[in-house]
């Protein structure tokens, strides 16, 4: 079965279509085709009959596609979960790795230097919406990024270890859904330090999640990127690789900032991870 780029097959698209649409496709030669047969029984005319029996020799095909379609487009649980499993693993991991790692040790662009030298994806079927990536630094820092999604949102969580010489970091937890909040919310030191990243983010329909906690290492700080979506998109080749795309540029951005910001010192964490 043919595939594209990232993975998926023919199957995976077909799952996108719907259900009515596929069921319309089936009607028009199941229609033609019962049209076809009334001919027969309902005319003496032997081009009438000889156009009806064509009708029918043309529709007949048609019908037996229709009708597979719509068999290979039946929903399983495990479907979805292949699915978002495969573009997570795979359509994601490409993306971050270009942006984050580059290409043969080379950058995706001029302006994306390499952050890190490599990547490791931790992914299961069994918890597909998820899917764990492992980033080391030119220092051997280990940093997680997970991904979450299903069919319906897109979630990019980064886990890291915030200091700053001049100020606390505050722990509290903090929800960002709009350009007025995120001006209200300057004074945040992990706010100010990503300033540029969460404006971008907003700006696209991203809200902005920051949270902190504390493990054996010591304090952490969570980002998280997430956009709710009205329609499933996990199907379309186009919103695949957009979204691919979308996760890898912020993560990089979000990254290339906190590690440079004046004053502040980033380092990584597992965050609430048991590794």
């Amino acid at each position: 079965m043919s595939q594209t780029s990232d993975g998926f097959e023919l199957r995976d698209s077909l799952i996108a279509l719907p259900q009515r649409f596929l069921a319309l496709i089936a009607c028009i030669p199941l229609l033609a085709a019962g049209l076809g047969i009334y001919l027969i029984f309902s005319t003496k005319s032997d081009s009438v009959r000889t156009a009806a029996i064509l009708l029918i020799t043309l529709s007949t095909p048609a019908l037996t596609v229709a009708v597979g379609l719509t068999a290979a487009a039946r929903v399983r649980t495990d479907d979805i979960d292949r699915l978002v499993a495969k573009w997570l693993s795979r359509a994601v991991e490409k993306k971050l790795s270009a942006y984050l790692v580059g290409v043969d040790g080379m950058p995706v662009t001029p302006l994306c230097p390499p952050l890190f030298q490599s990547i490791r994806v931790f992914s299961s079927r069994a918890t597909s919406s998820f899917c764990l990536f492992e980033l080391i630094d030119f220092d051997g820092g280990r940093f997680f990024l997970y991904i979450k999604s299903n069919i319906y949102n897109v979630e990019v969580a980064a886990l890291v270890a915030l200091t700053s010489a001049v100020e606390a970091i505050p722990t509290g937890p903090v929800h960002i859904a709009d350009l007025e909040g995120f001006a209200a919310r300057l004074d945040d030191p992990r706010v100010r330090c990503v300033a540029d990243t969460i404006h971008g983010s907003i700006s696209e329909g991203y809200g902005i999640y920051i949270s902190g906690g504390k493990n054996s290492d010591g304090d952490y700080v969570t980002y998280r990127i997430r956009q709710k979506l009205g329609t499933p998109f996990i199907t379309s080749p186009y919103t695949r690789r957009y979204f691919a795309e979308d996760i890898a540029i912020a993560s990089y951005w979000l990254y290339s900032e906190i590690r440079s910001a004046d004053g502040f010192a980033c380092s990584g964490t597992r965050g609430p991870l048991t590794l």
